[in-house]
């Protein structure tokens, strides 16, 4: 399956307006610290707003109180959609049918573990409320660019979550192409400069428009937040029940086996001790998708992950830690195609998984963008472990896309034969590997074995092959190609490396063939000096590009091969050593030479895992490398 390489996934430093959801007053919260979750917000409406928190630090958000608009704490912090973005469209004024704020009142706490405070039950359905058809979570709240667009204009191209424009109707700035278009119940027009999309339907009217100036990218298939055309299904970690609405949501599981293809499970923050086992599917032009709640952060903290045997399946916003696998697919045997293919992975954290952290078998259809993927593999009865591992994937370059993701500090703690940030394994035959980061994994930052038809663009690598008990080979370096036969069809281009590895004598690229490395690609070896990088090795790892590096770096790369007209745009302080990598109860393993931890709390500040992304567009030429400088 060919994906639409038409808009970015994500840019929060182009977001647009917040429209009013309530009538009078303003209330800015932020999102709690620590797992107790305390919240802390000036307001001046007339009543509070509380936030609880989830583990690892509780998600940003607010609730306004009965007469406020709501500002969530994740707009604030810079996630591009509402909240303290450039002002949008939507006043809030109940005779002009917008609805009168109504949103939360004084009461509303959320449940206890929810990190964003303020579902009011009485409060849902009310046309003369906030929530009414136009804003279903209050002003604030509908920030469903948070969790994965932003498309360049807080992914509503306009107005993701004001009053006038409730959901998606210029997504992604995808040229058109809208995801959950529509909205929730608005009618207006959003335009970005990369397209129009028209949402109908619900009881408001307006018009927002936004400047979408993000990159193009690949673009999403699943939805960016918890509205769309189909049901959407809510789940908690205290839910029980059947009936999985937001007023009632139920257990995961429960809510796992709802929807028919266009639906959405929508996920509660707070920690789940079990994992989904997904086996719905969706079509080619509905997918199914998991998503986490806006501004909140849901934590599937269990042995068995999050596992995936439906096609046409996204998740969006989640984190997965402590199982085999945090996510994967069936699996059928080496190289076959008759495997569930078709599934995307969005702003995910695979965190502490014994094996690997998103691995993807034997089939064909594979989206992996804007990915945190750290301290997988240190079982020592579980092998051939990586962070991203694409094992058998079929068909195409453009048909399995990993794109935007940091990868660091992964091993294979059993045989050490993998343990690398990316990898396409055993008899693939087609992916695409651009704009990631790999840093201080056990094996390589990329390495391909066995697989042909690889495209490597724009990728940054740094001190990677720290796993001492290393073989096949024990000096893995930063892009590897395990034989002469994975060379075929293979473009490698960009890419930006610096070895060093457990002894200090790595190689940048290792291959056993005749590949051209310059002039395209550059290369240290032997844990040599790499000035290009801003701050590699600080408290929180910086590989954005010194504007000064080098005639050989900015501004040098090649256009062709499809190459990325965005960078990563990653924020370095989404990463940390300023603590030491802690496990969860169900996978403590921490190995001597992890250091580095993602940073849950600053994630929470700044919305989610989308917050940490802000792609910006290349230059002509672009540099080489995951970053423009």
């Amino acid at each position: 399956m060919a994906f639409c390489g038409c808009g970015s996934i994500g840019d929060g430093n182009k977001g647009t307006g917040a429209g009013t959801d309530e009538t009078s007053g303003v209330a800015s919260g932020v999102g709690g610290t620590g797992s107790a979750g305390a919240a802390a917000g000036a307001q001046s409406g007339s009543s509070s707003a509380a936030v609880s928190g989830v583990s690892r630090g509780a998600m940003a958000g607010t609730v306004a109180g009965s007469a406020g608009v709501a500002t969530g704490g994740a707009e604030t912090a810079g996630m591009g959609s509402t909240g303290a973005r450039s002002a949008g469209a939507g006043t809030t004024d109940g005779d002009s049918g917008i609805g009168t704020g109504t949103r939360s009142d004084a009461s509303v706490g959320g449940e206890a573990g929810d990190a964003l405070a303020g579902e009011d039950a009485s409060v849902s359905d009310d046309a003369d409320a906030s929530v009414g058809a136009a804003a279903e979570h209050d002003a604030s709240v509908h920030r469903d660019a948070s969790v994965n667009g932003e498309g360049g204009a807080s992914h509503d191209a306009g107005a993701s979550g004001d009053a006038t424009l409730s959901s998606d109707a210029g997504p992604n700035h995808d040229s058109g192409m809208g995801i959950d278009a529509g909205g929730d119940g608005t009618s207006g027009t959003s335009t970005g400069t990369s397209g129009t999309s028209t949402g109908t339907g619900g009881t408001t009217s307006g018009t927002s428009s936004g400047s979408s100036s993000g990159a193009s990218g690949t673009a999403t298939n699943g939805a960016n937040g918890c509205n769309g055309s189909g049901t959407t299904w809510y789940a908690s970690p205290s839910g029980s029940g059947n009936n999985c609405t937001l007023a009632s949501p139920c257990a995961l599981g429960t809510a796992a086996g709802k929807p028919a293809p266009g639906d959405i499970v929508c996920l509660r923050g707070g920690t789940y001790t079990q994992g989904p086992f997904v086996t719905v599917s969706g079509t080619a032009s509905k997918w199914i998708s998991f998503v986490a709640y806006p501004g909140e952060l849901p934590i599937i903290d269990s042995t068995t992950g999050i596992n995936v045997t439906g096609s046409f399946v996204s998740f969006n916003g989640l984190v997965a830690e402590g199982a085999s696998a945090g996510f994967a697919n069936k699996w059928v045997g080496q190289g076959a195609t008759t495997s569930n293919g078709n599934l995307e992975f969005v702003n995910c954290i695979a965190d502490f998984n014994t094996k690997s952290g998103i691995a993807f078998q034997s089939a064909q259809g594979v989206h992996i963008a804007q990915c945190i993927v750290a301290h997988n593999g240190a079982s020592t009865t579980e092998s051939w472990s990586s962070g991203v591992d694409l094992f058998g994937a079929q068909g195409t370059p453009a048909d399995n896309i990993i794109e935007r993701n940091v990868a660091f500090e992964n091993v294979d703690n059993q045989n050490h034969t993998d343990g690398s940030g990316f990898i396409a394994d055993d008899v693939g035959t087609g992916a695409t590997f651009q704009n990631n980061i790999g840093f201080r994994n056990g094996g390589s930052c990329i390495r391909i074995t066995t697989a042909v038809n690889t495209h490597i663009l724009n990728n940054s690598c740094f001190h990677d092959g720290l796993d001492t008990a290393a073989v096949s080979p024990n000096a893995p370096g930063e892009v590897l190609f395990s034989s002469a036969g994975t060379l075929s069809g293979v473009v490698l281009q960009n890419n930006l490396a610096a070895a060093s590895g457990w002894n200090g004598t790595q190689t940048a690229f290792v291959d056993t063939g005749s590949l051209a490395i310059s002039p395209t690609n550059v290369g240290v070896n032997a844990n040599g000096a790499a000035p290009f990088f801003a701050d590699p090795a600080g408290v929180n790892p910086n590989f954005n590009l010194v504007s000064a590096s080098g005639g050989n770096i900015v501004g040098t790369g090649s256009t062709a091969n499809s190459a990325p007209t965005d960078d990563i745009g990653f924020d370095p302080k989404c990463i940390t050593n300023a603590t030491a990598p802690q496990g969860p109860s169900s996978a403590p393993t921490v190995l001597g030479f992890w250091t580095y931890s993602i940073d849950y709390a600053y994630i929470a500040s700044v919305g989610g895992v989308a917050g940490c992304f802000h792609p910006e567009t290349r230059a002509n030429p672009p540099s080489i490398g995951a970053y423009e400088p």
